[in-house]
């Protein structure tokens, strides 16, 4: 694939969209642009300050990235139950019995 060869946030924005989805570490991004890391690292940090890409952390590691459309799809919403619990104090009393069985 052919970079430019300008270090620009419009040329990072457009690498990482045309990649959306994959993570890239600031040294990944020097390397394509023949940049050193520090400077990737400072317009990465500006453009995740914008809003413009996402950051993730995995160990010491940070990863920037635009997400994939599939990553953008709404996660299903979680059911949170605030009825009564039935038979819950039975169930409790069944393993309380089954604790005192094995005691003999």
């Amino acid at each position: 694939m052919q970079l430019a060869r300008h270090f620009t946030r419009t040329n990072v924005l457009t690498h990482l969209r045309e990649n959306a989805g994959k993570r890239y570490t600031p040294t990944q991004i020097g390397h394509l642009f023949k940049r050193p890391t520090d400077q990737a690292r400072e317009m990465l940090a500006e453009l995740f300050e914008s809003g413009q890409v996402r950051r993730m952390v995995d160990g010491k590691t940070r990863m920037f990235f635009i997400p994939a459309p599939e990553e953008l799809r709404e996660r299903p919403t979680r059911i949170v139950g605030t009825g009564e619990l039935r038979g819950w104090e039975a169930s409790l009393r069944r393993f309380s019995d089954l604790c005192m069985l094995a005691r003999g």
